[in-house]
């Protein structure tokens, strides 16, 4: 008769964790608070699922779209259409600060100090010059972009705590604007041409009209997803893994079981 080695309640927890992190990994609460960690990098992610890829400012002299907000109360954002044609889930959206950044914007008004932005992810009518569905999805996150994440030449990345369930088919405006006024801005890459639905420069708090049908550029940017499955199982192996050989490490057993 075999002999049933029941599981610790200590393993118990430990799985019922790593089930918890894959299920909230893969599922997008609606309620769910989703924080923005805003960054710098060099290069699209390894996971970027659509870009311009063809088309980059990678040269000084190219002025770009300004995003900023002055004392007099002159809002000005950055956007970028697209057509979302995959079921798989957004993880993060990046915009390239221009090269001429530091060279074309006033000393007095570059970017030096933390500022509140948002980030709005808006579905659209991409028959018109991208006037928003009265029942269509609209994702707003708030938060704070630090002075050290926007550098000339590189992307400012915003990747989501939680990934994002855009819907197949349809077309988005990303929308990035600063909320609180320190009157600086930020140089933002336009691309050398059009490789996706156009990009440019929105006006006010929470636009709603882009006029990306008729834009003749993008903005240099990237839209992200969850990497593919094997690589995901492959990085949670690895993951628990590096966490069994510390607990041997410590003393312990692998796993602990009962006789």
């Amino acid at each position: 008769m075999k002999k049933i080695i029941p599981i610790p309640r200590r393993n118990s927890f430990l799985i019922a964790a790593i089930v918890s992190a894959l299920g909230a990994l893969f599922t997008f609460g609606v309620n769910a608070q989703i924080l923005v960690t805003p960054s710098s990098l060099q290069s699209e992610p390894s996971s970027t699922y659509l870009s311009n890829s063809t088309f980059k400012d990678n040269a000084l002299g190219n002025d770009g779209q300004q995003a900023r907000r002055t004392h007099s109360g002159d809002v000005r954002g950055v956007y970028q259409a697209f057509t979302w044609s995959t079921d798989e889930l957004l993880t993060a959206v990046g915009f390239m600060v221009s090269p001429s950044f530091t060279t074309s914007v006033d000393s007095n008004f570059l970017y030096t100090a933390d500022q509140i932005w948002q980030l709005d992810i808006i579905e659209v009518k991409s028959s018109t010059s991208g006037s928003i569905k009265s029942d269509g999805q609209k994702i707003s996150l708030s938060f704070t972009l630090p002075a050290s994440a926007v550098i000339a030449g590189q992307y400012l990345d915003l990747s989501f705590s939680e990934p994002l369930s855009l819907i197949n088919g349809s077309t988005y405006v990303v929308n990035l604007y600063p909320t609180e006024d320190k009157n600086q801005r930020i140089l933002f890459a336009s691309a050398t041409g059009k490789e996706i639905l156009g990009g440019g420069q929105s006006l006010g708090d929470g636009a709603t009209s882009f006029n990306f049908p008729a834009a003749s550029t993008d903005q240099t940017f990237y839209a992200a997803v969850i990497p593919e499955p094997a690589s995901l199982i492959l990085m949670g192996s690895a993951g628990i893994l590096v966490f069994l050989l510390r607990r041997r490490r410590n003393g312990g057993p692998f796993l602990a079981s009962h006789g």
